[in-house]
């Protein structure tokens, strides 16, 4: 037990070693036969998420139980990464059904079939095309669409709301948000939402937004599930501040929005568990190092929840981050979360030969939380272009530098409701 434990453990660090030592210890213990699935399972995955070839062949020879989602979508990530579309396709074929319809699998099964020339991508590709996301508008790219987004009109009961402004749990929450005092505010904001019904947690949000308390009203429009709300999901704020910045280290406003949007959620406050601080929640240490440099004053980390000094600060690291990655924002937004060095490693795998395209790219980082990051930023980044009332290029300039130019632009084209 010792072993298999030691093994696993080892495989996520070096899985060429591991197996090396697994081939020696299988033969020399009395392995059960689920300890022996779980050792090749483990070596067989991180071999797939270090890009390695023979990860396609290692997971084929798995005695998976059921259907290994986790496994099958590191079988499909590897084999993209070496060009294998015959073998993404067959990965995403033995996924769990609930699995094969996520946007993402749907996307990746029209971009393997596209790649194997199939004309039944078009079908694949048009299966995700009306949702308004990242593999939603990737599809449309692909397919030469619009980019589909239907914004749902929200409308403020005028009598219900009045209502509302005189329950003292609401009185309670804004003075608490107008004196400053965010967080007991946040949570006496929650604890008068839940006690309401449905028709009026939904007029709540646009009360949030309309008071410009926009953190809350991102919050609460989610949990009632307007997502299609993307005036009041996805405001301007501090425009003079965004564009100020934005002009004087030529960075794409929506860019900013959209990366601002992902980080914090628009709240002025928000003070992630490793120390990150304000809208573009900024390290304290790489705020001062940007300070230094661009000849601004940062007196203590605490001015980092001044809306003016974070957006400066964190565009000016924006600036900074494209002069290094060539203006590429999908290594930018990945620098951004995971930091220039390990994407700079990332850039430089040993088991590729070729640039990989960008969408390939983001699919195969190996950290999670970045490989959702970048679409997430390059999707928000997308519907802040809507709301700037711009052309969308966000996605053709950083996905598709090399595609023939196709003119974009937003429609509804959901084809139910």
């Amino acid at each position: 037990e010792l072993i298999e434990w030691g093994l696993v453990r080892f495989a996520r660090q070096n899985w060429a070693e591991a197996r090396g030592y697994w081939t020696v210890l299988f033969s020399r213990f009395a392995f059960e036969e689920s300890a022996k699935t779980r050792v090749d399972r483990e070596i067989a995955l991180f071999q797939a998420v270090s890009l390695d070839p023979g990860a396609i062949e290692a997971i084929n020879q798995l005695s998976l139980s059921g259907q290994d989602a986790q496994v099958l979508a590191w079988q499909a990530r590897v084999a993209m990464a070496h060009g294998r579309w015959d073998a993404v396709l067959e990965s995403i074929e033995r996924m769990p059904a609930e699995v094969q319809r996520e946007e993402r699998w749907l996307y990746w099964r029209g971009r393997a079939l596209a790649e194997l020339r199939r004309p039944d991508a078009v079908l694949a590709y048009a299966e995700v095309s009306e949702q308004a996301n990242y593999y939603g508008f990737l599809a449309a790219q692909k397919l030469g669409q619009p980019l589909s987004l239907c914004p749902e009109p929200v409308v403020m009961d005028q009598v219900m709301v009045a209502t509302m402004t005189q329950d003292p749990e609401f009185v309670r929450a804004l003075a608490l948000y107008q004196v400053g005092l965010h967080d007991h505010a946040r949570w006496t904001w929650y604890r008068w939402l839940t006690s309401l019904p449905k028709d009026r947690q939904h007029q709540a949000a646009l009360m949030a937004s309309q008071l410009g308390w926009h953190d809350r009203a991102v919050a609460t429009f989610a949990h009632v599930g307007t997502l299609r709300a993307y005036t009041q999901r996805f405001p301007l704020v501090f425009e003079d501040h965004v564009f100020s910045a934005t002009e004087r280290f030529n960075v794409d406003p929506a860019l900013v929005y959209g990366l601002m949007r992902a980080e914090s959620a628009l709240q002025v406050d928000a003070h992630s568990r490793v120390g990150a601080r304000g809208l573009l929640q900024l390290m304290p240490s790489t705020a001062r190092a940007v300070a230094r440099r661009q000849g601004q004053r940062l007196d203590s980390v605490d001015d980092l929840w001044d809306a003016k000094i974070n957006v400066n600060l964190g565009v000016a690291h924006l600036a900074e981050l494209e002069a290094r990655f060539a203006g590429d924002w999908v290594k930018v937004a990945a620098a951004y979360n995971a930091g220039a060095s390990a994407v700079d490693r990332w850039l430089n795998r040993d088991e590729l030969k070729d640039e990989l395209p960008a969408d390939v790219w983001i699919e195969t980082l190996p950290f999670y939380e970045t490989r959702d990051y970048v679409p997430r930023v390059l999707a928000f980044a997308t519907i802040y272009e809507w709301q700037l009332e711009r052309t969308p290029t966000v996605l053709a300039t950083h996905l598709m530098p090399n595609a023939s130019p196709t003119p974009q632009a937003f429609a509804c084209t959901l084809s139910s409701d």
